[in-house]
């Protein structure tokens, strides 16, 4: 959806594209996303993120949340720059100091090596 939009805009013209998402490095996905529901959970009602909820298909954030391995984080973030995102804000969530160590460890190698 964002390439498009890209595509058409005039030659020169500049822009920023900021994506935004909870993110987690861990061997334990379901758990992740319950702690992520937990904790954002009561922004799925407000009405802004609503629209954006409803546009992807998904009932609430946690779905939207990056969350496994680190190749699979990896995979997802590089997959925003792919469709035209030029600048990603993670927001590290985890539910044990394990995995935000994990987390932030991985999103400050993966930084350095793009």
């Amino acid at each position: 959806m964002i390439r498009p939009a890209l595509d058409g805009r005039p030659a020169g013209a500049p822009f920023r594209i900021v994506a935004a998402l909870p993110v987690c490095v861990t061997g334990d996905a379901a758990e992740a996303r319950s702690h992520i529901h937990r904790v954002l959970g009561a922004n799925d009602a407000l009405p802004s993120y609503r629209k954006v909820l409803a546009r992807e298909g998904v009932d609430g954030v946690a779905q939207l949340a990056i969350v496994g391995s680190p190749d699979e984080v990896a995979r997802r973030i590089d997959a925003f720059a792919e469709s035209g995102v030029t600048d990603f804000a993670a927001h590290p969530l985890a539910k044990s100091d394990v995995d935000t160590e994990r987390t932030w460890e991985f999103l400050a190698a993966h930084a350095k090596a793009r």
